[in-house]
């Protein structure tokens, strides 16, 4: 907190510092995501970054120059999904602590009404239904999706060797 005169000076922090929010959006959506800080004096400036495993840090003020407080964000690949965070600047200084958003498809936020539960008493088998647009569209993603499906491969191989299996199918 700066002093200037009798004003109050300070560098911009989130209004809602415990909260995250997120959208769940389908491909090719717009969705509007405010970076809602307070400061004294307003903010003259905004850094927005995407952060998610397939493409790891982004910086979107490449691809939204004219982006200030409100960001309209398209997901076009499952690459454009994750934690968008957002800093405020102005005179006082810049924001220490990023606010935080979370883009997930909209299929993965409906995941406990799209997926079907068998359960036995020895244990449950959630069978998930991906959407088709949902798609690895570069190398990196093909990599990240195709070790995830080793990975549900594996589980699934492993849940069918179980006693109960057989009641399943």
């Amino acid at each position: 907190m700066l002093h200037s005169g009798d004003a109050v000076r300070y560098s911009p922090v989130c209004r809602y510092p415990d909260t995250t929010t997120t959208f769940s959006v389908v491909q090719g959506e717009t969705v509007n995501i405010t970076c809602d800080v307070e400061a004294e004096p307003r903010p003259n400036a905004f850094q927005w970054t995407l952060n998610n495993t397939i493409r790891g840090t982004v910086d979107l003020k490449r691809r939204h120059p004219r982006t200030f407080h409100i960001l309209h964000y398209v997901p076009r690949y499952l690459g454009d999904y994750g934690t968008i965070m957002c800093w405020g600047k102005n005179s006082a200084g810049v924001q220490r602590v990023p606010c935080i958003s979370h883009i997930v498809p909209e299929a993965a936020a409906r995941g406990e009404e799209i997926a079907e539960a068998v359960s036995e008493p020895v244990g449950t088998v959630l069978c998930a239904k991906l959407p088709l647009d949902v798609y690895p569209r570069t190398l990196d993603e093909v990599t990240v999706f195709a070790t995830r499906l080793e990975v549900l491969s594996l589980l699934i191989e492993t849940a069918f060797s179980l006693p109960f299996a057989n009641k399943i199918i």
